[in-house]
């Protein structure tokens, strides 16, 4: 029996898996292997705080330049510190 183990994910992040596995041919188990390495090489690269990058990602700032709300909470971490 192979090391492994049951990961859940929603049906839509299953289906991103299963398209990028498609365009990859890769196996769905690949796929999260490749996703999962890429994610880490880019937090690697970042020099800054990883929950502020990725609170940016996940917000929805109400601006129309996403930029300028970049450097807002970027100024503020650095006076938090």
């Amino acid at each position: 029996m192979a090391n492994s183990t049951t990961v859940r994910l929603s049906k839509k992040s299953k289906a991103r898996l299963e398209k990028v596995a498609l365009l990859t041919g890769r196996s769905l188990s690949q796929t999260l292997d490749f996703a999962i390495e890429s994610a880490e090489e880019r937090v690697d690269r970042y020099r800054g705080n990883v929950k502020t990058l990725l609170r940016l990602r996940q917000e929805k700032s109400g601006h129309s330049d996403t930029s300028q709300r970049v450097d807002e909470v970027l100024a503020e971490e650095k006076t938090e510190r």
